[in-house]
């Protein structure tokens, strides 16, 4: 009789609780998605005619379709691998241009080649002109890193699927997919779910595509002789239709997103005499192309050509060969910086990054167009933006730090002499306190940065913390925990309280100090893996990152 007392009293409480789960389900549980710019700091206009949206927004930009075909690997083909690559690109006259495409031999047996779907056949897996994975996917990243000193915004269609069988990423916001744009997907009782390609492509563009009889209504301008008559999908094919979809409704679909790529125009195109009243601090960031991972690569001999290319990239504890053009990058930073220099106030606790120099020693390169200047080599890329090759009797090292010094002595802020040493777990908490939801609201006077140093030897336990944070010995070099210097980036102060709390799990409290410097006084961020020179920017009060505190801002 308990038992069945117990029974009637939960079926009770179920139905009288029903109405109230409906309640809440309908009025409360909504979710309520805001699409917000990429940055607060950059007037967004969303009153943009179409002219001038043709002008400016899209031609800041280079826009990229991709497109991959995949075979079966494994246990009955379920499993894809990449057997296609193509990218295509738009030009000026709306002519579309095939920028890549290439057959790629799986890495495992294949079982299923899904001839009928991916057009793929075991003979043509067999030609000279098959390539490995390996190399198409740094091909790719190659080419998505930058377009002729241009930020790549890639289109496709169901992209997840052609990242996966490549193993690489591409940012959010630069990416288009066709597959998850509201009005080209089918809704059905209040639910979107997407559509096929070529259904959109009969139905948007008026063209019939993935059709082996019929030949291709596409016009693509490529250098490669394509067969007009294809099995299967064509990955050129598929890619094009994909750009010509989202070039049809570019404008309603950046307008929904309120515009994220303006942030690349907007700033960069001003008159330097507008930026030039604004007397605010600033951050100058320097590149030691010496004693970093990056180099120069200029293919057709000009200037506006030249691409910064990093020749690794760290990810977790290893090192892959990921190329990719560091210029579109930098010259997003300081669209952010310059905006952020032009309000009243900054959303980042370090003053904003309005200039960008990256230092070479003149005996490493030679035959490279440089303007004749007395000091220095200068190549400048963009405004704001400058790449100096030292001679050959001048030291890289040298120049950095005496370019700190000016620096400093520009805002007259006085050389670090006084010494505010704390414990890690002060170091922890200022680190974790602005890592809350209202974490852009860090414009504090006090906010802080900390330099780690190590004043005593140690056991062998800790050597690979050590050597990880290039602090080797005693009394030599420096390793900087600092917020993030990029508006809407956390990531860097991220790695730095994971830094943070890996030194208090290694309880080297008493053959480490650390030092809490005021983010105000910041005038010059240092990036470069040299031991020596990470202490000498340290003494004259700037700040040093290692090569993979760079990577983090990305």
């Amino acid at each position: 009789k308990y038992s069945t007392r117990i029974m009637y009293e939960i079926l009770l409480i179920i139905v009288l609780s029903a109405p109230l789960i409906i309640f809440w389900r309908t009025y409360f549980s909504k979710t309520n998605v805001k699409i917000t710019a990429v940055s607060d700091d950059i007037d967004i206009d969303i009153n943009i005619d179409d002219d001038a949206i043709k002008r400016d927004y899209f031609s800041s930009v280079a826009f990229v379709a991709m497109d991959c075909e995949m075979v079966g690997i494994g246990r009955h083909g379920k499993t894809s691998a990449l057997a296609r690559c193509s990218l295509v690109t738009l030009l000026e006259n709306d002519q579309l241009k095939v920028l890549y495409d290439a057959h790629v031999k799986p890495t495992k047996k294949i079982t299923d080649y899904r001839t009928q779907w991916s057009g793929i056949t075991k003979d043509r897996l067999l030609k000279d002109d098959v390539i490995t994975l390996e190399k198409c996917r740094m091909d790719v990243l190659q080419m998505l890193s930058s377009q002729d000193g241009k930020v790549v915004v890639l289109v496709g269609h169901a992209l997840k699927n052609d990242f996966d069988v490549l193993g690489i990423r591409h940012p959010v916001h630069l990416i288009r997919d066709t597959a998850a744009y509201r009005p080209f997907m089918r809704a059905v009782r209040k639910r979107f779910y997407p559509r096929k390609l070529s259904e959109l492509s009969k139905e948007e563009l008026r063209i019939e595509i993935q059709n082996s009889y019929v030949a291709s209504p596409l016009k693509i301008n490529t250098s490669n002789d394509r067969q007009k008559y294809s099995i299967g999908h064509d990955s050129v094919e598929d890619a094009a239709a994909t750009l010509m979809l989202y070039n049809k409704v570019s404008s309603q679909w950046e307008k929904s997103l309120r515009f994220p790529l303006q942030q690349f125009s907007q700033l960069l195109n001003r008159n330097s005499e507008q930026n030039g009243k604004i007397n605010k601090p600033s951050i100058t960031l320097y590149l030691d192309g010496c004693n970093i991972p990056i180099g120069l690569r200029n293919r057709n001999g000009i200037s506006s050509s030249i691409q910064l290319v990093s020749k690794s990239k760290s990810v977790g504890n290893t090192h892959v060969q990921t190329p990719m053009d560091w210029v579109p990058v930098f010259k997003s930073w300081l669209s952010i910086g310059l905006s952020s220099r032009s309000k009243s106030q900054t959303k980042t606790s370090m003053p904003p990054i309005c200039k960008i120099c990256v230092l070479f020693d003149g005996k490493m390169f030679s035959g490279i167009p440089t303007k004749d200047d007395p000091q220095h080599k200068t190549i400048q890329l963009a405004e704001y933006l400058t790449i100096e090759i030292t001679e050959d009797t001048v030291e890289v090292d040298d120049i950095l730090v005496d370019k700190c010094i000016e620096d400093r002595n520009r805002d007259n802020v006085s050389k670090p002499v006084q010494q505010n040493f704390v414990d890690v777990e002060d170091v922890i908490g200022e680190l974790n306190a602005n890592l809350s939801d209202n974490a852009f609201d860090c414009k504090k006077i006090n906010a802080s940065y900390v330099v780690v140093r190590r004043k005593g030897g140690g056991s062998k336990t800790n050597k690979k913390l050590f050597d990880k944070l290039r602090l080797r010995r005693a009394e030599e070099g420096a390793y900087c925990l600092v917020p993030s210097l990029v508006d809407t980036n956390l990531r860097l102060q991220k790695h730095s309280l994971n830094i943070g709390k890996q030194l208090q799990r290694a309880k080297v409290h008493r053959i480490v100090e650390y030092e809490k410097r005021l983010c105000k006084d910041v005038r010059s961020v240092v990036v470069t893996d040299d031991i020596l020179l990470s202490d000498r920017v340290v003494t004259e009060g700037g700040v040093v990152l290692s090569f993979s505190q760079l990577q983090q801002l990305l």
